[in-house]
């Protein structure tokens, strides 16, 4: 008996996952028993027998309990190691402000370099957005505090 805690939705790949990479999960559950190597070429057949010997279901089916409850579901879920990299993009890496610095003398705007200490412009394009999702508070901040106190 298995307790899952983490499941990994298929929505989450931006492209299909091909038969090879179903293919690699069979021939990487086996493996990790000791005693049991795989030496075969990458055969739908000879994986499913080194999941067999491993004590795995025939195709890759487990039978799992319930995380919060405790229970047996009454249903085999395909399950298989994969290889899952995370997105580093995030957004409070993304967030950049400043309350003083240069500005250029002729639009009081600030500088647009950031190497320079400058500072992400908001323009009317940016305000129009905010104004149309009724994020009044971000806009506030946006004009008033976080803008150029001087």
């Amino acid at each position: 008996m298995m307790r899952c805690l983490i499941f990994i939705r298929p929505t989450i790949y931006q492209r299909p996952i091909h038969m090879a990479e179903d293919k690699v999960k069979f021939r990487n559950k086996g493996p990790v028993h000791p005693g049991i190597r795989s030496i075969a070429p990458l055969l739908l057949d000879s994986n499913h027998s080194l999941d067999f010997r491993a004590g795995y279901q025939r195709w890759g089916a487990k039978r799992v309990c319930n995380g919060r409850t405790s229970e047996m579901m009454h249903c085999l879920i395909f399950m298989g190691p994969t290889f899952y990299q995370r997105l580093i993009h995030m957004a409070k890496d993304k967030v950049k402000f400043r309350n003083t610095g240069p500005v250029h003398p002729l639009t009081r705007q600030p500088v647009a370099n950031g190497k320079r200490f400058g500072g992400v412009r908001f323009r009317e394009i940016e305000r129009d957005r905010l104004l149309a999702h009724g994020a009044a508070v971000n806009l506030h901040e946006r004009l008033f505090t976080f803008s150029d106190s001087s």
